[in-house]
């Protein structure tokens, strides 16, 4: 199958598998909205923050928030999988992730619209490899814990595994390659033109301005990494606020095959 159609192929399974979960939530009468309730107010990241403190949400906030968006009614929180600066990221119970934001990169309505042109294009069979399937996308205007309207986002993406966990896994030095896509992100940093951004150019400017033994990385791997990035340039006309964690790998699980990088809040 062809890149388009491969697309094509998962979201129908998601879109099944999706239909099974919720017909079996509903025969077991599970209380998926009460257990991300909690979760949402109680669970910290690694700076100590609870999504509900982040953005300032009392209990009343986090209900109104899940009676909005579906996945929190749907699916039940696992786990947190990321947190920036604009949101959370949650390891839902169908092997997605659900990203719950109210800033973004250029605002969130911005990133919210960019993440609807994903989804339009995926369905239409034009999506790209680098990019995360995109099931489904929302937005609500709530109350903070102030009583001060602050408007939520959510996206529904398809799984991937960090770039530092795909970075262990194959026993790579991290702090290289955290090096290599800080030279990439310089590189799309200064506004190149479309004309300049191909493999061959990249490849010479990380070549100059990385300061370790370019040789000694695997080859296949960094090349693989920069094409991943004209790619997704090309087709979006920006690649930018790039670093390892706004990077993920889908695992081919296939001998032969390539993993797939891909770029999300980029």
């Amino acid at each position: 199958l062809n890149a388009s159609k491969r697309v094509q192929v998962c979201l129908q399974v998601i879109r099944m598998q999706k239909l099974f979960e919720n017909w079996k939530r509903f025969l077991l009468n599970e209380s998926i909205e009460d257990e991300n309730k909690n979760f949402l107010i109680s669970v910290k990241n690694n700076n100590g923050e609870t999504f509900a403190e982040k953005f300032d949400l009392s209990d009343e906030g986090i209900e109104q928030l899940i009676s909005i968006f579906k996945p929190l009614r749907n699916s039940k929180i696992l786990s947190i999988a990321g947190a920036g600066a604009f949101g959370f990221a949650f390891k839902i119970d169908n092997n997605n992730i659900l990203k719950l934001y109210s800033r973004g990169v250029d605002g969130g309505e911005v990133d919210h619209e960019k993440y609807k042109r994903m989804q339009t294009r995926q369905f239409s069979g034009e999506g790209i490899l680098n990019e995360p399937a995109i099931y489904e996308v929302g937005t609500a205007r709530i109350r903070d814990f102030s009583g001060d309207p602050i408007n939520m986002y959510f996206v529904e993406m398809g799984k991937v595994i960090t770039f530092k966990d795909w970075v262990n896994r194959n026993n790579l030095d991290y702090s290289q390659w955290d090096e290599i896509i800080y030279v990439l992100f310089v590189f799309y940093e200064q506004n190149p033109s479309p004309s300049e951004v191909d493999s061959k150019t990249i490849m010479r400017f990380v070549a100059r301005e990385y300061t370790g033994d370019i040789k000694a990385l695997p080859q296949g791997t960094l090349l693989q990494l920069i094409k991943a990035t004209v790619v997704y340039y090309h087709k979006n006309g920006i690649l930018k606020d790039l670093h390892a964690g706004n990077l993920g790998v889908i695992p081919s699980n296939i001998e032969g095959k390539e993993d797939i990088f891909v770029f999300f809040d980029v």
